[in-house]
């Protein structure tokens, strides 16, 4: 079953420019686990399965698909359970997932008499759920890599030579930059092309509970949140400040960010090292507390250059918050696993994979 080609969601996200894509993260999402259940029947199909709505007959009994999501656990349940009474034990198999998608685990339960028959379908149901967001990663780069790029990719330039002219490329992807708006202190995180895919390889590492890494990604690329260390004190221009994550104010106004931030930090404390400052911006550059003392000449040593660069980009940078300021968060609807299912029962009849296309041509 060539799974790529039934489905095609590089050409599918592709579509997508950089807001339709995080405006529409929870539809993407949804489509895929309608597509998890094509694959299902597809599967099923091809074991010679008698499909009629939402019943499969295997060997004459019959057996009906049942589909949930927590989204606190992040976790899809599949269900294949029998209509009549049977002796035999329901047993589970379990998927692991560490993508950029919001799906973290797959359990599938079944009746230990079909499993030998359908726990093929885990492994199938995992590439399924592998290209899909590698093709949704992807697409995610293409479109988030230019954002800031003619800014911020020089001022990185900037930091990393000087940490390979002192011989520290181990500190390479550890500091990133900030800018606060001091009229309202708030503050956005910039990151360049490779720590965007640090960042992407560090939340798939270490995923959390209700939130996608490509959620909080996102969230860190677009949104801006409270700065605390403006709101609680008085920065000075070379010269560090520190705060426990755990302290950030955002946890009370948007956790989301709270959780993509203090993820970031590896919930350590942070050390900002103020470039510069007047009444309206503050520049910054970061790093985990660990690191300050083996920073503080790299990021002495740049400051006067990276003062200059950022200074002679203050228009584009403003024009840059403009627009990320036109990207929404992702916007929740219905769900298409309702629908779906009502669909089944209208059919009445054998259900596949390509009338599932159909259903879900946007």
């Amino acid at each position: 079953m060539d799974l790529r080609e039934i489905y095609k969601y590089d050409l599918l996200y592709a579509k997508y420019d950089p807001q339709q894509l995080i405006e529409s993260l929870y539809q993407i999402e949804d489509r895929l686990i309608a597509d998890l259940y094509g694959t299902c029947i597809l599967y099923l199909e091809g074991k010679r399965a008698v499909i009629k709505g939402e019943v499969f007959y295997m060997d004459s009994r019959p057996f009906k698909i049942y589909m949930d999501f927590n989204k606190v656990e992040r976790c899809l349940s599949i269900m294949m359970l029998p209509l009549k009474p049977t002796r035999s034990e329901i047993v589970k198999d379990t998927i692991e997932i560490n993508e950029i998608g919001v799906i973290r685990k797959v359990e599938l339960s079944w009746p230990k008499s079909l499993r030998r028959k359908v726990r093929p379908l885990a492994t199938l149901l995992h590439k399924h759920i592998y290209f899909a967001y590698i093709s949704l990663e992807t697409t995610f780069k293409t479109n988030f890599r230019p954002f800031g790029a003619f800014i911020f990719n020089r001022l990185y330039d900037i930091l990393n030579i000087e940490i390979s002219r002192q011989n520290k490329d181990y500190l390479l992807g550890k500091a990133f930059f900030n800018v606060t708006l001091k009229m309202r202190s708030r503050f956005r995180y910039f990151f360049d092309n490779e720590r965007l895919q640090g960042l992407i390889e560090h939340f798939k590492a270490n995923q959390v509970p209700e939130y996608s890494p490509i959620e909080l990604i996102a969230t860190l690329i677009v949104n801006d949140a409270k700065d605390t260390m403006d709101l609680l004190m008085d920065t000075s221009v070379d010269e560090f400040s520190h705060l426990p994550s755990q302290e950030f104010v955002s946890i009370e106004e948007d956790l989301r960010f709270w959780s993509a931030e203090t993820l970031l930090l590896e919930y350590k404390e942070l050390a900002a090292f103020t470039i510069t400052k007047n009444d309206t911006i503050v520049f910054q550059v970061n790093c985990l507390r660990e690191y300050e003392r083996e920073l503080v000449k790299i990021f002495k040593a740049v400051r006067g250059s990276l003062h200059t660069q950022f200074s002679n980009n203050i228009k584009n940078y403003l024009k840059h918050i403009g627009d990320l300021s036109k990207i929404g968060r992702p916007k929740v609807k219905s769900s298409k696993i309702r629908p779906i299912a009502e669909s089944l029962v209208a059919l009445g009849g054998k259900f596949t994979g390509s009338t599932i296309k159909e259903i879900l041509q946007p």
